[in-house]
């Protein structure tokens, strides 16, 4: 079983309440999983779109402290992509 599934399953055994799952997120990420996990876990479980799923993962209080490393990252990918073209 992959790890991603742990994380969907676990997810599942977290939720109680839709209001709840940056909760559930901040115990997942105390748990060891990771961001992409937490990304894949909101999709099977809230049956959100990617896009949405990774903005839920991003603006989470659980993965707060990430959130500046990880727009400088997306930036970087873009500017990177703007002068290769």
């Amino acid at each position: 079983m992959s790890a991603t599934s742990d994380a969907s399953r676990r997810a599942g055994d977290l939720l109680t309440d839709l209001h709840l799952w940056d909760t559930v997120l901040e115990q997942l990420r105390e748990e060891g999983f990771s961001q992409a996990q937490s990304i894949k876990a909101t999709v099977e479980r809230l049956g959100v779109p990617l896009a949405d799923a990774k903005q839920i993962v991003h603006l989470s209080a659980a993965w707060a402290d990430r959130r500046s490393s990880n727009d400088e990252f997306h930036r970087s990918l873009d500017d990177a992509a703007s002068s290769s073209g």
